[in-house]
């Protein structure tokens, strides 16, 4: 781990109650850094620090951290799953299918390669080939303090590198980040769009935890703003400034875009005197011509509950 201890998943063969084979998994932890306690001869009970299944039915564990802390725990039990875990991997969020309902029944891996993206990979069952997958790790991030020119041009944000992701129900994905200056706090969205529509937008939702309240504002890749008549926090257009450039063209579904990027400034005298705001993204999604849009938020995250929103620390 990152303070030197170390946290040990362990896969454990058993056999339940009608003597068939199963799999759990046990943890184990060192209460000092980079040392376990003296070695054990094989009939010997382990560390006053093991948790034996912690979990059932799972086999294959595969554990990593990222530098801000958080822990990844990957096992599969018919599919392949991860959960993301405190800093000490002794608690663990409830369990996502990475690869949705494919059949997983072998060992797989995970590795960190950025401050928040990790890469998985499993075996595919009797296919041959690998499923991969990279992970991206959506925490509370801190808005830099930076001048933006609202012009659709990412250069402003060159400060600002760690960014909301969002992208799982439709082939778009979006990367959000976040500035701020005395009176405006900024969003730039980078998506990455094959097919681009003018329904196509990215919505950001935008709460003050004190009060509950939040606003719904959502700008498209011609840099209209829309703003959700359900705002609890009262908004209009001109108070707002976007911008939108995009690479492609939209509405022709016959060819093969690459994205487009919306810039959103908002006036923090909106959403009122807080060192932390609360945030739901979200993208509308059309990639065909019969105009079904598909919205793709964050894991579990909903505009009516805001009780988990992600948080955008401002102090």
């Amino acid at each position: 781990l990152n303070n030197g201890k170390i946290a040990l998943a362990l896969e454990v063969r058993t056999k339940n109650s009608k003597g068939e084979k199963t799999y759990n998994m046990s943890f184990a932890y060192t209460d000092a850094s980079n040392s376990w306690p003296v070695s054990l001869g094989l009939d010997e009970e382990g560390p006053v620090s093991l948790i034996k299944d912690m979990y059932l039915k799972a086999a294959g564990p595969y554990i990593r951290q990222f530098k801000s802390g958080e822990t990844l725990l990957t096992y599969h039990w018919d599919s392949w799953y991860s959960l993301i875990g405190n800093t000490s991997a002794t608690k663990f969020n409830d369990r996502v299918k990475v690869f949705g309902d494919e059949k997983v029944d072998i060992w797989g891996s995970t590795e960190i390669i950025g401050t928040h993206t990790a890469l998985g990979t499993v075996p595919m069952a009797n296919a041959g080939g690998l499923f991969l997958s990279k992970l991206h790790l959506n925490h509370t991030i801190k808005a830099v303090n930076a001048e933006i020119a609202v012009d659709g041009v990412k250069n402003d944000f060159k400060d600002a590198d760690q960014a909301f992701f969002v992208g799982s129900d439709s082939q778009a994905q979006a990367a959000i980040r976040v500035a701020q200056d005395s009176d405006f706090v900024y969003f730039i969205a980078e998506v990455l769009d094959n097919k681009i529509s003018n329904k196509d937008r990215v919505a950001f939702c935008i709460g003050n935890p004190e009060t509950d309240k939040y606003m719904n504002v959502s700008v498209n890749p011609l840099g209209e703003i829309g703003v959700n008549i359900k705002s609890s926090i009262s908004v209009n257009k001109d108070q707002l400034t976007a911008a939108a450039l995009f690479d492609g063209t939209v509405n022709d579904f016959a060819d093969k875009d690459n994205g487009y990027v919306v810039e959103l400034k908002v006036p923090k005298s909106l959403i009122g005197d807080v060192s932390t705001i609360s945030f739901c993204p979200m993208i509308n999604n059309q990639d065909a011509s019969d105009g079904v849009v598909i919205q793709d938020s964050i894991g579990a995250l909903t505009v009516n509950d805001r009780s988990n929103w992600l948080r955008i620390e401002l102090d």
